[in-house]
């Protein structure tokens, strides 16, 4: 009789943990926190890049790389990636989709 109670005590911990986890991770990367993450570390700046010259260059935005298969990790999401040269993105596509922002720098695209 003890054994099951124990056995149900555990199991019953077990589930409140996967559950705890579960909205816990949902939370982290939900879109909100990404936009409230993306204004703490960019703050509300525009991205000097103009969309319509595509030869734009500066510091942030470069167009030389070396050629080769570079990780990075999202400074939003933390997640790791690829990318296809070493002038590797600040935030992830899916990052800069979600809260409007540049790729490379961080900051809020113009519109």
């Amino acid at each position: 009789m003890k054994k099951r109670i124990i056995i149900g005590s555990i199991m019953i911990a077990i589930i409140a943990l996967i559950v705890v986890l579960f909205f816990y991770i949902n939370n982290t990367y939900s879109d909100d926190n990404i936009i409230s993450k993306g204004y703490k570390i960019y703050g509300s700046d525009y991205c000097s890049k103009d969309d319509d010259n595509p030869m734009h260059e500066d510091s942030e935005h470069r167009m030389l790389a070396g050629t080769a298969i570079t990780p990075y990790k999202c400074q939003l999401c933390n997640k790791k990636y690829q990318h296809p040269n070493t002038a590797i993105p600040k935030i992830c596509s899916s990052c800069a989709n979600i809260t409007g922002r540049c790729m490379q720098c961080g900051k809020l695209k113009n519109k």
